[in-house]
């Protein structure tokens, strides 16, 4: 990657970052009402404040309201263009409701990592809000451009996320683009996504695996999947199909797609 990068002591394993989130009454009362909806808060971190951020709670199965124990993100240029949070746009807090070791995030991402599967970072963080205990959370790295340039040498390619997605072309559109270097040509810019479902089409499961190597990293591809399998991550794309939790990214250096 480019280095350190001064949001970096957030996720190291030494420290347990602690953070405060004052909603106002009325943002608590829209969070009840619409809790997918961001409302305007103020986050705090030791000495410093940030006003006009957005926040609201996240999560499907292990949800939770904003009165019981939410996961929440936090958006920091919600409102204030450009605004930062130690050159962070976005925070996330998983609230492991459903983990009781609450490890599981830690330890999963961790070895994605290891096995040198580009992965978000994930440690602990405890939580506050207004003057209410929160208890500990993961605080995850959310997938953006910050990422891209830890792991790979160019960053100006394309980034997608999973959205009830699939290589095929009933399931393409669930490719969500997160960013893309201005210089992609629009026609370009799904040529491999469309490249690796029509080459799964062939009924030679042979000649569509070496057909398929022409835009995706099939090696990369199965360390990814194969690290899914050690850790039980079922939840996700590959083993849910159409499946979500998962990022491809197509690197210009490699000129193909990569699997985060």
């Amino acid at each position: 990657g480019s280095g350190a990068h001064i949001a970096d002591p957030l996720f190291s394993d030494e420290v347990l970052p602690a953070f405060t989130i004052e909603l106002s009454e009325e943002s608590l009362q829209a969070l009840r009402e619409e809790p997918y909806v961001y409302v305007e808060g103020s986050l705090i971190y030791e000495d410093e404040r940030f006003d006009e951020i957005g926040v609201r709670t996240k999560g499907q199965n292990s949800w939770q309201p904003i009165d019981e124990k939410p996961s929440l993100k936090v958006k920091i240029n919600w409102s204030v263009s450009g605004q930062r949070f130690r050159g962070l746009e976005e925070l996330t807090f998983n609230a492991m409701n459903d983990d009781h070791s609450m490890m599981h995030e830690r330890v999963g991402y961790r070895l994605y990592r290891e096995a040198g599967v580009p992965a978000a970072r994930a440690t602990h963080a405890s939580l506050q809000i207004n003057d209410e205990p929160y208890g500990v959370y993961t605080h995850v790295e959310t997938v953006d451009r910050e990422l891209i340039t830890r792991w790979f040498t160019d960053d100006e390619g394309a980034l997608f996320e999973l959205n009830d997605a699939e290589f095929s072309s009933d399931y393409l559109e669930g490719f969500e683009l997160e960013y893309a270097d201005d210089d992609i040509e629009s026609e370009d810019l799904r040529a491999h996504l469309e490249g690796t479902a029509e080459a799964l089409t062939q009924s030679d499961p042979d000649a569509a695996i070496q057909a398929v190597q022409a835009y995706l990293d099939m090696d990369q591809f199965l360390l990814c999947r194969a690290v899914s399998a050690v850790i039980g991550q079922f939840d996700s794309y590959p083993y849910s199909l159409p499946g979500d939790d998962c990022h491809p990214y197509d690197d210009p250096e490699s000129q193909v797609l990569h699997t985060l």
